[in-house]
């Protein structure tokens, strides 16, 4: 649990299974972010809003050892508005 910006997370690249986005920004900057992260084969899950297709997220990161395996719709309490997990492998 921390911030990729966080020096003492940084010693830990290549180590994780999943790294899990909240509100960062665009999905090629966080897919570069987890990169440094996680293990090959591994998760790289980003929360999005219901504009997520608008960031070409499909094409995000094909070139770069990515693949959108999954997009999961969802809707916030309290009229929040609809929401994203949109769940993408390392190759």
């Amino acid at each position: 649990c921390g911030r990729a910006e966080n020096l003492k997370i940084q010693k830990q690249l290549g180590l994780f299974d999943v790294v899990i986005s909240r509100a960062i920004a665009s999905a090629n900057t966080f897919l570069e972010l987890a990169s440094k992260y996680l293990k090959t084969d591994g998760k790289a899950i980003a929360m999005k809003g219901k504009n997520w297709k608008e960031e070409c997220v499909e094409t995000a990161g094909e070139t770069a050892g990515w693949k959108l395996e999954k997009v999961s719709d969802y809707e916030l309490s309290e009229h929040q508005g609809s929401h994203s997990l949109l769940i993408f492998k390392k190759l």
